[in-house]
Parts: C-alpha cells; sequence; structure tokens
C-alpha cells in the first residue's frame, strides 16, 4: 500500500484513527488480531511556549550538572500546553514528528534547540523520543504570532 504526504501542509486534528482489524495467519490455533493504524496525521498541538537554547538547559559542572530552573519552567510550560490540547493515552509506535517554528523576529534562531520539546512531550504525546523515526523542522518568521506546532503521524 503506497503512501505519500504533503508535509509542508499542517492536516486538521482528529481524533478518530482509523483501525482495520485482521487475523495473523502464521499463529495455529491462536487468532490473535493485529491492529493497522491509518497513516493519516493523529495529533496537533499548538504551543505559545518556545524551548530554550539547548545551551541554557543544564547548569553545573561535570557528574554535578541539573536542569536549570529557567529551563524546567520551560519544559513544564510546554508539558502542561500539550496536555490541554492533548488527553489521549501517549502513543506507542514509531512516529513521525513535524515541527513548524514561528519566531517573532529575523535574529539568528537555531532549530536545534527542540531537545527540551521532544523531552516535555515524553509521557503526553509519546512514551519516549526514541519513537520518533522521522523528525522534520521549519522554521518561518512572523511578528506577533510567535509559537510552534507539532504535528505527529504513525510512520
Amino acid at each position: 500500500m503506497g503512501y505519500t504526504s504533503n508535509m509542508s501542509r499542517a492536516p486538521r486534528t482528529h481524533n478518530a484513527v482509523s483501525k482495520r482489524v485482521r487475523k495473523d495467519s502464521s499463529s495455529k490455533s491462536n487468532t490473535r488480531g493485529i491492529v493497522e493504524v491509518s497513516k493519516k496525521e493523529l495529533v496537533t498541538v499548538s504551543l505559545t511556549t518556545m524551548p530554550p537554547t539547548t545551551n541554557s538547559l543544564y547548569h553545573g559542572f561535570g557528574a554535578r550538572k541539573h536542569v536549570a530552573p529557567k529551563a524546567r519552567i520551560a519544559k513544564d510550560a510546554m508539558s502542561w500546553e500539550a496536555r490541554s490540547q492533548y488527553r489521549g493515552s501517549p502513543l506507542v509506535a514509531e512516529l513521525r514528528v513535524l515541527v513548524a517554528l514561528r519566531w517573532g523576529s529575523k535574529r539568528n534562531h537555531d532549530v536545534d534547540n527542540i531537545k527540551s520539546l521532544l523531552d516535555s512531550m515524553t509521557g503526553i504525546l509519546w512514551e519516549d523520543d526514541g519513537q520518533i523515526v522521522d523528525l522534520r523542522i521549519t522554521k518561518v518568521y512572523e511578528k506577533g504570532n510567535e509559537g510552534l506546532t507539532l504535528t505527529v503521524w504513525h510512520a
């Protein structure tokens, strides 16, 4: 079954994921069902809190590093915003993720500052950020509309 996607546009959120169950022919007497989930978009979350820079995530030296207070506040804010928009259980399959960053200024912003974003979605959108097999990041400048949109599909 072929599948093509236009990753440049973020489709609308829909809660009902179409599922189809088929019988596993490899098991003899056990007729367990294998759930095939369609490759439609699963979740779209829009956040106003931007992730902190990777350099400001930790304080300390050597083995005594800890999460910086500023980074912890941003991480908690991103988690609460996502929880308010997605009430389902964390996804357990391999995932494709599109992160659309919207910056308010044309200052040089790094797109690789999303470590705390992915970590803050652990336990909310997915069980572990290691499930992400395809991660795409886009960056645009929109004055007055700073934030990000996170869209998740099954891989």
